[in-house]
């Protein structure tokens, strides 16, 4: 099943949990944005891999399905921190720590449950273990880095190199490393091939968080148009006014997405 297919397949849970927003209304775009986030992540990956595919690349080649999720989740971690850098700019500290807590365990284990969640226990937590271990090592990355995007190039010249204070190219370096074959990426000299994935891939990113509109050096933007829409600022909005009964809602919704899915492979073992 692939990662489109599954999250669809698992989207049908949604009614579940919309169940336990109907308990804490308010909190509602808490949730989106969480669906948001994965959503966004998925089609990320999606839309690198079909680049890959018809793109006459030498170092670059599709990726097997293990590759496909890491880099999935390579756009997730970029995403979470994404939201971060507004909750802390928003909120008290303590309020956003347990804010970004709550959504950071939330996505991570529905990721992990949709489109692992049938892997032998063993396995799953090894992977488990893996993603929370480096979504820290990206959250330290991306919190060094000063600026979203790194500056646009005159017509007719391509980068030469993938700036670490600069967000997207960060992201890049990660998710093109899952996708190279044979050696290994040097960020600080690279080839024509990476330097045109590196600009497809601030492009794919950047139309899920502000309609693509950012220039090159641009200051961090919030979460406000494209595909994510207004998701970030109502969730922060919203968690401002109510966000005391979140965890319950989640754990809620949680188990109930989980006898969901079990129903749901029990009923087509093939998926």
């Amino acid at each position: 099943m692939g990662l489109i297919s599954g999250w669809r397949a698992a989207h049908g849970a949604k009614k579940i949990i919309q169940e336990s927003e109907s308990k804490i209304r308010n909190l509602k775009p808490v949730f989106d944005l969480e669906q948001g986030i994965i959503l966004a992540s998925v089609q990320c990956g999606e839309e690198i891999k079909s680049s890959l595919s018809k793109l006459p690349l030498a170092n670059y080649g599709l990726p097997a399905d293990q590759k496909q999720f890491e880099i999935s989740t390579e756009f997730l971690f970029f995403f979470l921190h994404f939201t971060g850098r507004q909750a802390y700019s928003r909120l008290p500290q303590a309020k956003a720590n347990k804010l970004l807590q709550t959504i950071g365990e939330y996505v991570l284990s529905s990721v992990v449950d949709v489109f692992i969640g049938h892997w032998p226990d063993d396995l799953k937590t090894r992977i488990r273990s893996e993603i929370y271990s480096n979504l820290n090592q990206a959250e330290q990355e991306y919190a060094n880095c000063k600026e979203l995007s790194e500056p646009i190039l005159p017509s007719g010249r391509v980068r030469t190199r993938l700036d670490d204070t600069a967000m997207l190219s960060q992201l890049a370096f990660h998710v093109l490393s899952k996708a190279r074959q044979g050696q290994e990426i040097d960020p600080m000299q690279i080839d024509t091939e990476t330097a045109v994935l590196a600009v497809l891939i601030q492009t794919v990113v950047t139309t899920k968080l502000v309609d693509g509109n950012v220039p090159g050096n641009a200051e961090l933007p919030e979460i406000h148009s494209g595909t994510l829409k207004e998701l970030g600022l109502l969730a922060l909005e919203a968690y401002e006014r109510d966000g005391e009964s979140l965890q319950q809602a989640q754990r809620e919704a949680r188990e109930a997405f989980l006898k969901e899915m079990g129903d749901r492979r029990s009923a087509n073992p093939t998926e």
